[in-house]
């Protein structure tokens, strides 16, 4: 069973707490249990996160996942992702001695957003356009976990504004997207081998790409790029999928996730990618 079945089935049991935007619930970091929730957890990291992280810290992507994190494959969807390395062992790498976060200004979204937790579904619609569908949820902190106990009485609406959350929400929907367009059209079935050098340029290199393709900061600030890469990502899976034979699956007779014509040639491919990330219409 998925961690998302598991989300179901608790809030189903009633074993987790749904939220609504103006529920209320109590927590607050407590010195005597600093850092605690920053041991032997699983953080996967968005495409958004990983970029923010090696801002920070002033790296690139590349140098960010050798020294601080893995890149893996899923391997029921085959979908690369990124996790943080020495937390899932230990003590988060960016803990120091007082069990303070040293990336605290741009630490992850499951940091920001704990303890809340959200789960978002995909419906794709007759006109080919995602439906998505949040729940957000209290998760079930661990006994060591002081928080809880806080007078500190905060709604949802509110925790996500402290945290900044809704910003890295709205980014991370976009990568769900994606992903969920890639499991609709079945990427799974068709693609061998390694992921594609467009699939994994387009999630996790935006200085690769700003470096190559002369794109600068000035031109296209860093989350307007994020947007048009996922936009363009949604491209290179559409085209790629129906070489192969596979449509997204709608209903829609209309095709709206239809082959483009581009010959087979990647050079083609490319040259639509990279219109989307310049703010360019492609020729119809």
């Amino acid at each position: 069973m998925g961690w998302q079945d598991e989300v179901v089935q608790k809030l189903q049991q009633g074993t987790l707490r749904r939220l609504e935007w103006e529920d209320r619930f109590p927590f607050a970091c407590h010195a005597e249990c600093m850092g605690r929730c920053c041991r032997k957890a699983d953080i996967v990291l968005d495409p958004w996160d990983l970029e923010v992280l090696a801002r920070g810290l002033g790296l690139n992507t590349t140098d960010f996942v050798d020294a601080y994190a893995e890149l893996q494959i899923e391997p029921e969807t085959l979908w690369p992702y990124v996790r943080l390395r020495d937390v899932t062992r230990g003590p988060c790498a960016f803990l120091d001695n007082q069990g303070l976060c040293r990336v605290y200004p741009f630490r992850p979204r499951n940091c920001r957003a704990y303890p809340v937790g959200r789960r978002v579904t995909v419906t794709w619609l007759k006109n080919g356009k995602p439906d998505l569908d949040a729940t957000y949820f209290l998760l079930n902190t661990p006994t060591t976990c002081l928080g809880p106990q806080s007078t500190r009485i905060w709604t949802l609406r509110e925790w996500l504004e402290a945290s900044e959350c809704l910003d890295y929400f709205q980014r991370a929907t976009e990568h769900l997207v994606v992903k969920s367009l890639a499991r609709e059209l079945k990427y799974h079935e068709w693609w061998e081998g390694p992921p594609h050098m467009l699939l994994m340029l387009f999630l996790f290199e935006p200085d690769l790409i700003r470096e190559e393709f002369g794109i600068t900061e000035q031109e296209v600030n860093h989350v307007e790029l994020y947007r048009r890469r996922m936009q363009a990502l949604q491209l290179f899976l559409t085209d790629q999928a129906a070489r192969h034979g596979y449509f997204l699956e709608t209903g829609n007779d209309s095709g709206a996730a239809c082959a483009l014509d581009l010959s087979g040639t990647a050079p083609d491919l490319l040259e639509w990618m990279l219109s989307i990330l310049r703010g360019e219409q492609p020729d119809s």
